[in-house]
């Protein structure tokens, strides 16, 4: 506490804007930094007046002509700590702060002369402003100017004010996580069923009915939906993605596997990025393979930010077409953000831990994850009391959350929930549980369970393995019979079902890694 009085004192010592700038010292002649949408580093001119700087598609001015020559190189220097940081948020804290110069002018030179006024001024005018400024990031612009003085240790300012800092609560501050912990930003299992059913349809319709049929753009927002939904990916690491990123090797059963590399969001500098590999689940590869091959075709290129783009759109756009879909699809309007929250927390329902987490959403911070652990064991606890903490259904809890079940777990499920069925004769049990239990159900048990969004299976790749030897043996029965057109119902069914079937043997026991070409 002496400590930090001492440098409180200090603070009144100071000799105002000149003498801050001074401190800061001289500009480099070039400003770099890196754009993440079309993945270069870009430059600036530091000693003009205008600076344009590029990111997510967009270009923004920031313009210092209104500002002292004073206060123009200490906004500067700001603007190239932030560029540094991430431009995209950059482009928005300074064009902020510009915008609204006066009353940031006034912080400014109070931070420069007294830290106590400044803090001061802070709490009680500067915040009072926020009323009557529309413009939502004000406030928060403000603190990030001061917190970088801190930051840069001039003027008196360091690392002891960043608490007083952080405890004044903007008016318009929101808890970063708050969307996920009060359940606005995780979409519901209706909306979840209705976007599956939405690739479920479009994939039978490139298989089985007419691929032509299917309008490009629809084709091309179905595959940037699935990208953001299934594996949570962002805007921006979608929009920045080339033809070359992607992976798609054929198989024999006429399904492809598709593997896209994504680049890690939000890497400081220029060193070299980190990627990660994710697989498309092989039930929805044809609507990329068709993506793919009308993209190789597409006379409107120049249309493209980016000639080998893979979708052609910014991340602005990308937010666009992700609302607009879930919006027509569920009725309900989703941002980007709302699907990667959602899919955090399905992996932490299935019992991910904080480092797997970070890894899925990509994040060199594991603290990340925190908020998604901890709101699946709280949901799990608040229906656990409401129940009278029946052990029984803790045991169901756990396995409809974990989205698979072992032998244990299946054997304590109720008799409804445990799936049974004998189709065409073929008597098929001990596959896995049903969440709603096989009583609700109107399709045939057993071989529906396979690609059903409520099917707990077994982690048992015998069990599926077996399964699939009787689904072949009623195939050649409806051979054998004549049945097996290919507009039959039953006869496509059990095509999927296989397929399905496939797909999870292969989770439990690859026959090869999962990022492997």
């Amino acid at each position: 506490m002496e400590q930090q009085g001492q440098k409180l004192g200090r603070v009144g010592a100071l000799s105002g804007l000149g003498q801050m700038a001074r401190d800061l010292g001289e500009l480099p002649p070039t400003v770099r930094y890196f754009d993440e949408y079309e993945e270069k580093v870009r430059s600036i001119i530091s000693s003009e007046m205008k600076w344009a700087v590029s990111a997510n598609g967009m270009t923004a001015h920031f313009r210092f002509s209104t500002l002292s020559n004073e206060e123009a190189i200490i906004l500067k220097h700001f603007a190239l700590n932030r560029l540094h940081k991430n431009a995209v948020t950059a482009s928005k804290i300074v064009r902020t702060i510009i915008a609204t110069w006066p009353h940031q002018a006034n912080l400014l030179r109070l931070a420069s002369e007294n830290a106590h006024e400044a803090i001061a001024y802070l709490r009680t005018d500067f915040f009072a402003a926020s009323r009557t400024i529309s413009d939502s990031g004000y406030f928060s612009s403000g603190k990030a100017l001061i917190a970088f003085l801190c930051e840069m240790e001039i003027g008196g300012w360091g690392p002891s004010f960043s608490n007083i800092l952080r405890s004044i609560s903007s008016p318009v501050e929101l808890s970063k996580h708050r969307t996920v912990r009060d359940g606005s930003a995780i979409i519901s299992f209706e909306e979840e069923r209705r976007i599956v059913g939405h690739f479920d349809d479009l994939n039978a319709e490139l298989i089985h009915g007419n691929p032509a049929a299917v309008p490009t753009e629809y084709l091309r927002d179905a595959c940037i939906l699935f990208w953001n939904y299934a594996h949570g990916v962002r805007p921006i690491q979608i929009a920045n993605r080339d033809i070359s990123h992607v992976r798609l090797r054929s198989q024999d059963d006429g399904n492809p596997i598709v593997h896209l590399t994504f680049r890690y969001a939000k890497q400081r500098g220029t060193a070299k990025s980190m990627e990660q590999t994710r697989k498309m689940k092989r039930d929805w590869t044809p609507m990329m393979s068709e993506w793919l091959k009308r993209r190789s075709t597409l006379n409107q290129l120049t249309d493209f930010d980016r000639p080998n783009s893979l979708f052609g759109v910014s991340p602005n756009e990308i937010t666009q077409i992700v609302a607009a879909k879930t919006e027509g699809l569920t009725g309900v309007r989703r941002v980007p953000y709302d699907l990667r929250h959602s899919a955090a927390q399905r992996k932490a329902d299935a019992g991910c831990s904080r480092v797997e987490l970070a890894e899925f959403l990509m994040h060199h911070d594991i603290d990340t994850a925190d908020a998604y652990i901890e709101m699946s064991p709280t949901q799990a606890e608040k229906i656990n009391q409401a129940l009278g903490l029946s052990p029984l259904f803790q045991a169901i809890d756990e396995s409809v959350r974990a989205r698979s079940v072992n032998l244990e777990q299946l054997h304590n499920l109720p008799e409804d929930m445990q799936i049974g069925g004998a189709p065409h004769g073929h008597t098929i049990v001990g596959i896995g549980g049903c969440s709603i239990g096989q009583s609700f159900c109107t399709k045939t048990p057993a071989l529906a369970c396979y690609g059903c969004g409520k099917f707990m299976y077994l982690r048992d790749a015998e069990v599926h393995r077996a399964v699939r030897g009787s689904v072949q043996e009623i195939v050649h029965e409806f051979v054998n019979a004549g049945r097996s057109d290919r507009v039959s119902p039953a006869y496509m069914q059990l095509r999927d079902v296989l397929e399905n079937i496939d797909a999870i043997v292969e989770e439990l026991d690859p026959a090869e890694p999962e990022n492997a070409e």
